[in-house]
């Protein structure tokens, strides 16, 4: 069985992966868009569940934490869409895949920040 915490960094690799074609190469070719974009949302599928059950080793997932994501989902699903807009009438269509990629990297180096802070509470909870 694959560790939460791997399973997250092959979905945040993989976005990285996809993500770099697209703001690098999306003006040579339309297929690059097409073909990255797939690979993007494929790669970023799993990481909700992922980290749901990743959170459930350290903490008791009950209805409050879980309301707690949604919540924070649904914030970023509100707020997401209106800054993308206005980056899109402010930069042009090149800044979203420049926002992907800057995602990514922001997910690398959450993921780094997880595998830290799950491994000192590990160390403090041992001592």
């Amino acid at each position: 069985m694959i560790k939460p915490l791997t399973c997250l960094l092959v979905c945040t690799l993989g976005g990285l992966i996809f993500s770099a074609p697209i703001a690098f190469f999306a003006s040579y070719h339309s297929a690059v868009v097409w073909v990255c974009i797939t690979g993007l949302g494929v790669s970023m599928s799993a990481v909700v569940p992922t980290s749901i059950t990743w959170a459930s080793g350290i903490v008791k997932i009950n209805g409050v934490i879980m309301g707690m994501v949604v919540a924070a989902a649904c914030g970023d699903e509100a707020v997401g869409p209106m800054l993308m807009a206005s980056l899109l009438t402010r930069y042009g269509m090149v800044s979203y895949s420049y926002v992907l990629l800057g995602l990514a990297c922001l997910g690398i180096v959450t993921y780094v920040i997880l595998v830290c802070g799950t491994n000192l509470a590990h160390a403090l909870s041992q001592n």
